[in-house]
């Protein structure tokens, strides 16, 4: 994101600013979200029929720790510190960044393992 300053040393001192680049993450985010909810309710709830509030449970909860990490950087304090040091270490080490075909790679074995546990 452009709108984050990164501090690889100590990375619970990064920090979010909220400027021009924050408003363009947003909305790429927004896009994400919507994205991400459209295909889900598309593919499980039309296709498999399931509970659109199961379908709305589960999205809220797998977008609540990235929610969560926005209100740490703005308010530092229990639990937030320890959800957040939990964050940092849940994502990866790896940086994909240069590696696009590698980072899609990875991605399209995590859907295929997901549809194959449907």
């Amino acid at each position: 994101m452009k709108s984050s300053k990164r501090d690889k040393e100590k990375p619970l001192n990064s920090d979010l600013v909220i400027n021009k680049d924050f408003f363009k993450d947003l909305i790429k985010i927004g896009i994400d979200g919507l994205l991400g909810l459209t295909l889900s309710l598309l593919l499980l709830g039309v296709l498999r029929h399931q509970s659109i509030l199961v379908i709305l449970c589960g999205a809220i909860g797998g977008m609540m720790p990235d929610f969560l990490q926005f209100v740490y950087f703005k308010w530092r304090h229990e639990p937030l510190v320890s959800l957040q040091k939990f964050h940092i270490w849940m994502h990866a080490k790896r940086n994909l960044k240069n590696k696009p075909v590698l980072g899609i790679f990875y991605q399209a074995v995590v859907v295929a393992a997901v549809f194959m546990l449907f």
